[in-house]
């Protein structure tokens, strides 16, 4: 018979809605993330974010050595920033009232790419499903060919700040929900994704996610270039003055 496996159950990703002098300012400080609802991606990885009324915000901080050099980039294109070495990897479904367990992407999905690319600070926007958009990018290996609706440089809107020490590395970033097309509601929790890609200084060389454990793959351009919605966790949003 076909054998089956349960698979590991994960927490919620918690996003408290803030409003005023409450939002956090990018200075690449921990302070205003202190009582943060954290979650782990890696043992010694941990993702967290928060939202005002335009405005999304995350933090990463991490132990691990390795990742102080994390957003280190040396993709050939922007577009391929997902096979270039480091970021911070964002994956939402902003559509609150699509099917959680959708097996492809579709409209309101999106991922947020977060990289030092050739020493930019850089944000690439990827949507495979945005009718309109005119900016459609096709990715092909020789196992498969995929095409997103929307592959966008959205850089100048981030703003972004690290800082490292002895014990810890912390990433902070900003990005206009506007940019996302989305506007949180604590009535509505959506599905999404945080993570991290790492490289050797070439090219990427793992994937590690807070939810999706399965998608690990980085010798498939087509393969990496896509986002798989029903591997997706639950976010929730909760309003915090």
């Amino acid at each position: 018979g076909v054998q089956t496996c349960a698979l590991p159950i994960y927490d919620g990703l918690t996003v408290p809605i803030r409003r005023g002098r409450a939002a956090p300012e990018v200075d690449g400080s921990d302070r205003e993330w202190l009582k943060a609802p954290w979650v782990t991606i890696e043992s010694k990885t941990e993702a967290a974010m928060q939202v005002t009324a335009d405005t999304l915000f995350v933090a990463l901080r991490s132990s691990d050595p390795g990742h102080e050099r994390l957003l280190r980039n040396v993709a050939d294109s922007r577009t391929l920033l997902f096979k270039g070495g480091g970021a911070i990897d964002v994956q939402l479904g902003t559509d609150p009232s699509a099917r959680p367990d959708r097996q492809k992407a579709g409209a309101g999905d999106m991922r947020l790419l977060v990289a030092q690319h050739q020493g930019k600070t850089t944000a690439m926007l990827y949507r495979p499903v945005s009718p309109g958009a005119g900016q459609r990018e096709t990715f092909t290996s020789p196992v498969q060919t995929v095409s997103l609706d929307e592959v966008r440089d959205i850089s100048a809107t981030l703003a972004l700040k690290e800082s490292h020490t002895a014990a810890h590395s912390f990433y902070e970033f900003a990005i206009p929900l506007k940019e996302l097309q989305f506007t949180p509601d604590p009535l509505k929790p959506i599905t999404g994704d945080i993570g991290i890609i790492t490289g050797n200084g070439t090219e990427t060389t793992g994937r590690t996610y807070w939810h999706n454990k399965r998608m690990t793959i980085v010798t498939d351009i087509p393969t990496e270039a896509s986002l798989y919605p029903q591997h997706w966790g639950k976010i929730t949003f909760t309003k915090a003055e």
